[in-house]
Formats: structure tokens, sequence, C-alpha cells
């Protein structure tokens, strides 16, 4: 993928953002899903890397919601509650689709 090494920067430094964030603001419940398993791509942000982190956050999200969902009565009125750790995870996913969205006709690296 074609980035320079300031936006390649700039992209590492909101995934850690938000990964941070995640580690503040860490759940007890939550904990088994997340702790040591927040990650960033290759530094080259090579397209298979990109997808393969981007599914890793993925599979992590869902497992968040079913944890969230678990002990929920679908019979009766259910208020959803904001989650922070679901929201910063949801962050990353959009941040790696861009990489992907806006590089997918340039799969080169950058050599400047």
């Amino acid at each position: 993928m074609n980035l320079k090494p300031k936006e390649k920067s700039k992209i590492i430094n909101k995934l850690n953002f938000n990964i941070e964030k995640i580690l503040e603001l860490e759940d007890i419940s939550l904990q088994p899903c997340v702790r040591g398993k927040l990650i960033t791509p290759d530094w080259n942000f090579n397209e298979e890397s990109v997808k393969r982190v981007i599914k890793h956050y993925e599979s992590m999200l869902n497992q968040l919601i079913n944890i969230q969902l678990k002990d929920v009565d679908f019979e009766e009125t259910y208020i959803v509650k904001r989650n922070m750790t679901i929201d910063c995870i949801a962050d990353i996913i959009v941040i790696l689709s861009f990489i992907i969205e806006f590089s997918e006709d340039d799969d080169t690296e950058y050599n400047g």
C-alpha cells in the first residue's frame, strides 16, 4: 500500500490511542476477550496484514457483543448501554477499513 512513513505513523498513533483507551476503560467482564489481544498490522501495511487484523478485531467485537447480550431477555424491553471498549474496537476496525478502501488500487509500498 502506498503509505508514506508519516502517514503510517499517524495511523499507528490513532490505533495505539484506541488501544490505550481500551486498556484504561477495560471492563472486568471483558478482560478475557481483550487482555493481550490488542494488535496492530505489520509496519508495511500490506493488504494481507491489515485484513488479518480487521478479522481479528471483528472476532473480538463479536465476542464482546455476545458477552453484553448474554443475560438479555429479548421478551422484555432492553436498554442498550454504551460500552466504550466496544466503541474503541469499532473505531479500530473503521481506521483499518479505510486503509483497505483507499489503497485498493495501489498495493505497493512507498519507498521514499
